[in-house]
């Protein structure tokens, strides 16, 4: 696949399949690093491709993207544990399901932040998958590279006053 011919947008669609392949690859393992019973939502014939394209050029690509995402899952549950009043703030969530695969954040104020046409399909994909929208999750479309985007998080109910974890994975 000519991944020049794919438009930007779908290059960015396209890349969050890929890390819902490896995450969906390896929950299907007996003691998987990543559990994510979501991920299979996600996967596609060009999120495939592109993650046995990656895999030839770095063979411990899905490794390291793997032991990327448990730092950080395990760093959420450390905080997460100890603090009882705090909002999440995922800066490029993609299609990752962390509000609902992290028991820790049960019931926490998250908002996931990614590109309109990322969240949009998102909310589709699992809305056409029967999944309720978790109720403690606001999904926020915007571009975080663009000036005000800060004003677009508190329009959607973040706080600037309260105790707040950003993750920028």
């Amino acid at each position: 696949m000519d991944h020049n011919t794919l438009d930007h947008d779908r290059q960015i669609r396209c890349s969050a399949d890929v890390v819902s392949e490896i995450r969906y690859l390896e929950s299907k393992k007996n003691n998987p690093i990543v559990n994510d019973s979501y991920a299979c939502l996600f996967i596609s014939p060009e999120g495939g491709s592109m993650l046995k394209e990656a895999l030839l050029q770095w063979p411990f690509f899905a490794e390291y993207l793997l032991s990327r995402e448990k730092y950080f899952d395990d760093a959420l549950n450390r905080y997460f544990q100890n603090t009882q009043e705090a909002q999440l703030v995922i800066l490029g969530s993609g299609n990752d399901m962390r509000a609902e695969r992290l028991p820790c954040l049960k019931g926490k104020k998250i908002f996931e932040v990614d590109f309109p046409d990322t969240i949009s399909f998102k909310k589709e994909v699992l809305q056409n998958a029967s999944q309720c929208l978790p109720d403690s999750v606001t999904y926020v479309g915007t571009d975080v590279s663009q000036d005000g985007f800060i004003d677009v998080l508190v329009q959607a109910g973040f706080n600037p006053n309260e105790k707040s974890v950003f993750l920028l994975q």
